[in-house]
């Protein structure tokens, strides 16, 4: 395993690579409106927000395994040809199913590398990683990939959208690279869409958006593939108050549902509001 960069990678982590250039061609021509599947509750004000009844057509993720991510004694550095920095040193961790659980620490701590690592766009110079019970090793790219795409959805602070893309194309991307038959991904992404309430955005492209428009777009794409994990890196820094609220309503709700949530933040009253709180030093699990 290694980092990705093919075209094919690319896209199958579609949410690291905001600077690709128009890639309007894969995807095809503005989707028809589906017919509405269910409606979902959003109290506009005070920042409440909360997902509609899960719907039995929509499945929960498999939570089916004694751990969802085990990292042993996971070790990284990076180096140029006139310095060394070591990112991430022996970490131990275990994140059962259905956890939320917050990482917090100095920047530069290694908190992005563990994410990275932990959602395979990285790898590590030594220790073993274990993801909803597949140890992850020695895997060739393309199967890297595969794995990536289905079991893991990203959200990150800078939304990473693909600005030639309007929204609806967005959050369907990775089930093409999926190979999703088109009748499935549609209804997915409608669904996805109308959890976040932004199926009357369906259509904007992300310069028509606000932040937490493009931030809910994020998290639409990641839930749409119903992944069993999902790396949220910074998700409400780039927020206000009220709309960062909106969006941890909506990443609780998928905890409840089922989802394992890591979170990366600074911000110490949103990691109170998560099961567990990791902290990092140094690269360093210190807590």
């Amino acid at each position: 395993m290694r980092r990705c960069e093919s075209d094919e990678e690319q896209f199958s982590v579609f949410s690291t690579q905001s600077t690709v250039c128009s890639w309007q061609s894969a995807v095809g021509s503005d989707p028809p409106h589906p017919q509405p599947l269910s409606r979902a509750r959003c109290a506009h004000g005070r920042g409440e927000f909360s997902l509609a009844t899960p719907d039995t057509r929509y499945p929960k993720p498999d939570t089916n395994f004694p751990t969802m991510i085990k990292l042993s004694n996971i070790s990284k550095t990076y180096r140029t040809q006139s310095i060394e920095t070591l990112a991430l040193d022996n970490i131990n961790l275990e994140v059962k199913p259905g956890e939320f659980v917050s990482v917090m620490g100095p920047s530069g701590c290694g908190k992005s590398t563990l994410l990275n690592i932990i959602g395979l766009l990285d790898e590590p110079d030594k220790g073993i990683l274990h993801l909803e019970g597949n140890l992850i090793s020695g895997y060739a790219d393309k199967k890297t990939a595969g794995l990536r795409n289905r079991m893991v959805g990203f959200i990150f602070q800078s939304f990473h959208l693909i600005k030639e893309l309007n929204v609806f194309d967005n959050v369907e991307l990775p089930l093409i690279y999926r190979k999703m038959p088109s009748g499935e991904r549609k209804k997915r992404v409608y669904e996805a869409l109308e959890q976040v309430s932004l199926t009357n955005r369906m259509h904007h492209y992300p310069s028509q958006l606000s932040g937490g428009q493009c931030q809910r777009t994020a998290i639409a794409r990641a839930l749409a593939g119903n992944p069993g994990i999902i790396l949220a890196d910074e998700p409400t820094g780039n927020l206000d108050s009220t709309v960062g609220k909106e969006v941890m309503n909506i990443l609780t709700d998928l905890n409840k549902a089922g989802t394992t949530i890591m979170m990366v933040t600074h911000d110490e009253l949103l990691a109170k509001t998560t099961h567990r709180i990791i902290r990092l030093f140094d690269g360093r699990l210190v807590g």
